[in-house]
C-alpha cells in the first residue's frame, strides 16, 4: 500500500509533503522561502523546530546542533523527511535577486581568491550571512559564499573563493579573467552571528572559513563596547593564511583586547608562531566563558566543536563550508543511518564540487 503524503505546517501555510520527501523540498515546492544552503545537511542553515509530529533523518546531524537545541525540537530541514503530519517553527527568508559584476579581484593565497562584485541593486546583508553567487552565463552552476566583509557604504560585496578542483565556478573564480564578468546574485542566506554583548568571543576558522569571521569582526569593532577578542586561524603553510592582512589591522585597532593566533599544520623550519591543528590550542586559548563562532571544514568543524563541549564551553555557533555538489548525489533512505552516517557526512567535503 503506498505511503500517504503528510501534512506540513509551517505558519498559517498547510502544504503535501510526498513520500519520502523533505521539509524542505516540499516547503520549496510549496513556494515557501525556506533557509537553505548546502542541502547535504552540513551546514545548519535550515535549521527548524518541530513543534508537533515526528520527522526520520536521512542522515545523521545532531553533532551540527546544540544540546537545547536537540531537546526542543530543532532538525535540519534538508534531512528531516515527515513521518506523519508536522507543524514546523521557522523563519522564512526574503532572499533577494541581483545582477552584478566583478570589479575586483585578488589573488590571496595559492587556493584562494578574493573577489568584489558590484549589484546593479542594493543587497542588504548582515555578517555571517552567505549569498548564492554564480557567473551570467552560467545560471545554473551556483554556490553559496559567505559575505567576506562588513557591508560597506558603496554597496559592494566581497567573497572569498576557494579553488575546488574540478569546479566548475570556482575554478572560474579564482582566474583574474573573471574581472569584468556579469553575476547574478541571490541572498542573503544564513544566520551565523557574534554576540556584541558577550565579554569574550573566540573564532576558530580554517581555508576559507575565515570570509565570514572577518565580517563579523568588523561588524563587532563599531558596536559601542567591543569584547575581548580571541582568533585562532589555521592553515597548512604561511601562505595559506588568507586575509592575515585584515585581521592584524583589526588587532592592531582593537589593542590588547584582540588576540590573533596562526597555527600552522605544515610550517616551515622558520615558523616562529604556532604548530599543528587548531583543535590542539583550544584549552589554552578560548575562555570557558567566551561566545565561539567555528567556521571551515565540516570534519574540522565537528572535532572543535565536541572538543569545546567537552571543556565546558556552552555558546558554539558552527559554519560547516564544503564544496557543493555538482550534480547533486542520490537521495539516502528516509532513515536513520546509524554510526556510518558520521563517515558519509565528512566524505561530503571531499566528494561534492
Amino acid at each position: 500500500m503506498p505511503q500517504r503524503a503528510s501534512r506540513v505546517q509551517i505558519g498559517e501555510t498547510t502544504f503535501d509533503a510526498a513520500a519520502g520527501e523533505t521539509i524542505l523540498e516540499a516547503a520549496e515546492r510549496a513556494g515557501l522561502g525556506f533557509p537553505s544552503a548546502c542541502r547535504v545537511g552540513g551546514c545548519a542553515t535550515c535549521k527548524c523546530r518541530i513543534v508537533a509530529g515526528q520527522v526520520a533523518q536521512r542522515t545523521e546531524t545532531a553533532y551540527l546542533l546544540t544540546r537545547e537545541e536537540l531537546d526542543a525540537g530543532v532538525v535540519l530541514g534538508c534531512q528531516s523527511v515527515p513521518r506523519g503530519d508536522v507543524v514546523v517553527d521557522v523563519r522564512l527568508t526574503a532572499a533577494q535577486r541581483a545582477r552584478g559584476t566583478v570589479v575586483g579581484h585578488r589573488r590571496l593565497t595559492p587556493h584562494i581568491a578574493e573577489i568584489v562584485v558590484e549589484t546593479d541593486a542594493a543587497m542588504p546583508f548582515e555578517a555571517g550571512q552567505s549569498a548564492r553567487l554564480a557567473l551570467a552565463d552560467a545560471p545554473d552552476v551556483a554556490r553559496h559564499y559567505s559575505f567576506a566583509a562588513a557591508p560597506a557604504e558603496d554597496g559592494r560585496l566581497r567573497f572569498l573563493v576557494r579553488h575546488v578542483e574540478g569546479g566548475r565556478l570556482s575554478t572560474r573564480l579564482n582566474d583574474a579573467a573573471v574581472l569584468g564578468a556579469a553575476v547574478v546574485i541571490e541572498g542573503p542566506f544564513g544566520e551565523v552571528r557574534a554576540r556584541s554583548s558577550a565579554s569574550a568571543c573566540a573564532f576558530i576558522a580554517t581555508g576559507s572559513g575565515i570570509a565570514p569571521v572577518v565580517a563579523l569582526l568588523e561588524t563587532l569593532r563599531g558596536a559601542p563596547t567591543a569584547p575581548e577578542v580571541v582568533v585562532l586561524h589555521g592553515a597548512a603553510h604561511e601562505d595559506d593564511l588568507a586575509d592575515r592582512d585584515r585581521l592584524e589591522a583589526l588587532q592592531a585597532a582593537w589593542g590588547a583586547r584582540f588576540v590573533y593566533v596562526p597555527v600552522l599544520s605544515r610550517a616551515a623550519p622558520s615558523w616562529q608562531g604556532r604548530r599543528g591543528r587548531v583543535q590542539d590550542h583550544l584549552a589554552d586559548q578560548v575562555p570557558a566563558n567566551a561566545a565561539v563562532v567555528v567556521c571551515g571544514s565540516p570534519a574540522m568543524v565537528d572535532e572543535v566543536s565536541r572538543r569545546l563541549h567537552d571543556l565546558g564551553v556552552a555558546e558554539v555557533q558552527a559554519d560547516a563550508f564544503f564544496a557543493q555538489p555538482d550534480p547533486g548525489p542520490p537521495a539516502l533512505p528516509a532513515q536513520a543511518l546509524g554510526p556510518v552516517a558520521e563517515v558519509l557526512h565528512h566524505l561530503k567535503y571531499g566528494l561534492f564540487h
